[in-house]
């Protein structure tokens, strides 16, 4: 399911918790799809995708690539090796694909936001290609995490209004929920931590994610999904 589409369900599902709109048959149901959502599959499509092009705008349009860059050697392109195109578009690639392996840990449970930085000198060729590459994808892996956090919180907070819908009362910590309103408990996919969960004096209880930043502000409100500060649910 596209990251889109995946946060508006998850936005549709915490409105319709907090306004008490599910039942537990309903909240169980929404809860095992949201647990089929993994982002990570999304991003392992894009880099491929992403990945092709890049092979075959080389592969097809090599030395206009290198010209669009400021490699404009005119009439010397003509004497260059047959396969020097090639083995540079080769050595980007394994760079690319270097960036790309970074980003998420190839069992699903992780996407990692510190993207390798800039490796090539400034005279280089693929200095360019990387200040252009890099923090696009950087800003790839920062989105799949944004949505899967969102849909992980809300599968949470469908186990949490199963409890309380049995139970009168919320949970003393979210260890509780499983394996009764929900079969695990996942932790963040940008920290691999566990969430963070408070049971307040007067029954309700504080739910937060560390955010992008990955800094616990100990469940303060700040601007929903704010890249700087605590993703808190159901707000």
């Amino acid at each position: 399911m596209a990251g889109r589409v995946s946060f508006l369900l998850s936005d549709l599902v915490e409105e319709g918790i907090v306004m008490n709109a599910w039942s537990d048959e309903q909240l169980s149901e929404l809860g095992e799809l949201l647990g089929s959502i993994r982002q990570v599959k999304v991003l392992q499509r894009a880099c491929a995708g992403e990945m092709a092009l890049i092979s075959t705008f080389f592969g097809q349009r090599g030395y206009e690539v290198f010209g669009m860059f400021g490699y404009r050697s005119n009439k010397h392109w003509g004497f260059l090796p047959a396969g020097w195109v090639d083995v540079m578009r080769a050595r980007y690639l394994n760079r690319y694909l270097a960036i790309i392996r970074s980003l998420y840990h190839p069992d699903g449970t992780r996407i990692y936001l510190d993207v390798p930085p800039v490796s090539e000198p400034e005279e280089s060729f693929f200095f360019r290609l990387e200040v252009i590459g890099i923090p696009r994808m950087s800003k790839v892996s920062e989105a799949a995490a944004r949505v899967q956090t969102h849909v992980d919180m809300t599968r949470i907070g469908c186990a949490l209004k199963r409890y309380h819908l049995s139970e009168g009362m919320y949970p003393e910590s979210l260890g509780d929920l499983a394996p009764d309103w929900i079969d695990s408990i996942p932790n963040e996919v940008a920290t691999g931590l566990p969430f963070l969960y408070r049971l307040e004096a007067d029954g309700s209880y504080r739910f937060w994610s560390r955010g992008l930043d990955r800094d616990d502000d100990l469940g303060n409100p700040v601007e929903k999904w704010n890249s700087d500060g605590d993703w808190i649910w159901g707000r």
